[in-house]
């Protein structure tokens, strides 16, 4: 073999080898890609499940994010309730020592006003009903007792004492550690509020305050001591709550002599309803005509009298036939022609 082919030879013999060699090579970094793959998918798998199981609970967890999702959805029913509806309160006074009582936060006013009875000793009479502000009590020098309303205690506190003065009250004058309020406003922080301010305040969603005075109550309280009367506990009857220490109420029925001016009053007791009904009256000649508690009826005939001016007559009986032919038949006998019956009305549980 000459050298020129021995060389070819040389030549093929390294290439062969050299391509057996990188077919190895390449073999061998297949495999190991293919490894190094296997054990990247494994990690993923593996980082995967660590993440679910992160993220799981069980059921006695989820249960219980729900009930908190449900309490706190609940309150938020309960703020907007609270937020439109009446917060009632109610004023009772002790008809014997002035000594007043007060509850705050009922849902209804009847109720407000039976607990405030039940906690006022002695005889008592309600002042007045109140719900969604503040209400502020002022005295007069003549111990007259003024209340007023307000969006917080100061107001409160002004306007009762404005009511004092218009009175006629002299030196009057407003303790605030007796001033309160009752209503959404007040029963909830200002920061339990403020993420409903928009939603309720801003459309007009949220009560409004409220103040009534009971029948006689206002007129009774302003009065000093003095010239209140003495009033009587009312008999308790069939089905009448026995904490309902209410006073015997009376009604009067003050007119002007030979005028025209006339006047009813519903007081705590006999003097205060005359005396009370004589003030609405409003005229120098003001006098009682008649005045009836319960169980009496009583009935007001005013005819025009002969010289101009009218003539009253007035009875009291035990029912509105017989109160009303006694004051028809005293008109009759003086002679006037024409009697009609102004007022017949009889007083009842």
């Amino acid at each position: 073999m000459n050298t020129a082919s021995e060389r070819m030879i040389r030549a093929v013999l390294v290439a062969a080898a050299l391509l057996a060699s990188a077919g190895s090579a390449h073999a061998q970094n297949g495999a190991q890609a293919r490894q190094q793959a296997h054990a990247a998918q494994m990690n993923f798998l593996g980082w995967q499940q660590s993440q679910q199981a992160a993220t799981y609970i069980s059921a006695e967890e989820a249960a219980a994010q729900q009930a908190a999702s449900a309490a706190a959805a609940a309150a938020a029913r309960r703020v907007r309730d609270d937020a439109k509806r009446d917060w009632w309160g109610a004023l009772v006074v002790n008809t014997g020592d002035g000594s007043w009582n007060v509850i705050l936060n009922e849902h209804d006013p009847r109720i407000a006003t039976r607990n405030a009875m039940g906690k006022c000793d002695g005889t008592c009479w309600p002042v007045a009903t109140f719900a969604n502000t503040c209400v502020a009590p002022a005295y007069s020098q003549q111990g007259g007792m003024y209340f007023n309303t307000g969006e917080n205690k100061k107001k409160a506190a002004e306007s009762a004492l404005a009511s004092c003065r218009a009175a006629g009250g002299e030196q009057c004058r407003s303790a605030e550690e007796q001033t309160f309020c009752t209503g959404w406003k007040y029963a909830y922080s200002a920061l339990d509020r403020i993420s409903y301010r928009m939603e309720l305040i801003a459309i007009n969603r949220v009560a409004k305050p409220k103040l009534e005075f009971f029948p006689g109550g206002a007129e009774f309280v302003a009065k000093p001591p003095e010239a209140r009367g003495s009033a009587t506990r009312m008999a308790a009857g069939e089905g009448q709550d026995p904490k309902m220490n209410i006073a015997q109420p009376w009604s009067a029925i003050a007119v002007e002599r030979g005028g025209d001016a006339f006047a009813l009053h519903l007081g705590v007791n006999e003097k205060d309803a005359k005396d009370t009904a004589i003030s609405k009256c409003g005229k120098r000649g003001c006098e009682t005509a008649v005045a009836w508690t319960m169980g009496e009826c009583a009935a007001i005939v005013r005819s025009k009298a002969a010289g101009g001016g009218w003539s009253t007559y007035s009875a009291k009986a035990s029912s509105k036939a017989a109160a009303e032919e006694d004051a028809v038949t005293q008109c009759i006998e003086s002679g006037a022609s024409v009697c009609p019956v102004m007022l017949n009305e009889c007083m009842t549980r």
